[in-house]
């Protein structure tokens, strides 16, 4: 089933996305609502971090705002105009989405990086994106380096690897709307804050929207909104000391995340 496509490809987009009162089923499943009633919004130039329990549908949110479904019921709007109105190709160049195990092609590091791309980068973006994104250092340790066939490594890549690669991909987008979803879960420390930083300090991000999905709350922490999605409606929302202060499902999350140190250090205070 192709996704539906309109017409819409406005030369300047802004990035401001709302969901409206969307609820959603998945067709195999037409009797479980995975989200209902859910109504928040992104806003360019914001991190906005969307964290919860699993099955909350974080996913089913990434999975409306790349148009992979349309919603049962509400609306998804982009800049005011519901997502199934854009052109599907335009729309592929607006909105780059990266998953916890993206898909890589067997062909070169450098044509995974460049892959959808509406023209072709010269090779200092490609490495400037992969800078960016930690994959440089891996792929000009091989012989080839970036003409390195990824199908001849794909297996012997780690997960974080092909995050990098993918992330890299995604950036040299541009997009206007950037979804990770659990993208970075598998970067070392040292590549995970360099994505932090792009993301929050780089001025080339400043006026995108970014919607990062994680389970890491150390990541949503410096999010400039975080939205926790509980059975498929949002629960509560605001900064991260906001939420603390507000003592509701987020603190009860937190708490929850950092108990078994916390038991510990205390155990460790009495002797």
């Amino acid at each position: 089933m192709s996704p539906l496509s309109g017409s819409l490809a406005p030369l300047n987009m802004k990035g401001l996305v709302k969901f409206q009162d969307v609820s959603f089923a998945y067709p195999n499943h037409p009797n479980v609502q995975v989200l209902q009633g859910l109504t928040f919004t992104l806003y360019p130039g914001k991190v906005t971090a969307l964290v919860g329990p699993n099955g909350s549908g974080k996913s089913t949110v990434a999975a409306l705002l790349q148009n992979l479904y349309q919603p049962t019921g509400g609306k998804v709007l982009l800049d005011g105009e519901p997502l199934v109105q854009y052109d599907h190709h335009y729309l592929h160049t607006q909105v780059a989405a990266v998953g916890q195990e993206p898909l890589l092609f067997g062909r070169s590091f450098r044509e995974n990086i460049a892959y959808g791309l509406t023209r072709t980068p010269t090779m200092e973006e490609i490495t400037a994106v992969a800078m960016e994104s930690g994959a440089h250092d891996f792929i000009s340790g091989f012989p080839q380096g970036y003409d390195t066939e990824v199908g001849e490594t794909g297996n012997q890549l780690s997960g974080g690897q092909r995050q990098a690669v993918a992330l890299a991909r995604a950036l040299i987008r541009k997009p206007r709307l950037l979804i990770l979803d659990q993208a970075t879960s598998a970067l070392d420390a040292g590549n995970q804050l360099r994505v932090q930083r792009l993301l929050y300090e780089s001025p080339e991000w400043a006026s995108r929207t970014v919607l990062l999905i994680t389970h890491q709350l150390s990541l949503a922490e410096r999010a400039h909104h975080i939205l926790f999605l509980k059975e498929g409606s949002v629960c509560e929302q605001g900064t991260h000391l906001q939420l603390m202060e507000r003592g509701g499902c987020y603190r009860s999350m937190v708490e929850a995340l950092a108990a078994p140190s916390d038991a510990a250090a205390h155990h460790h205070h009495h002797h």
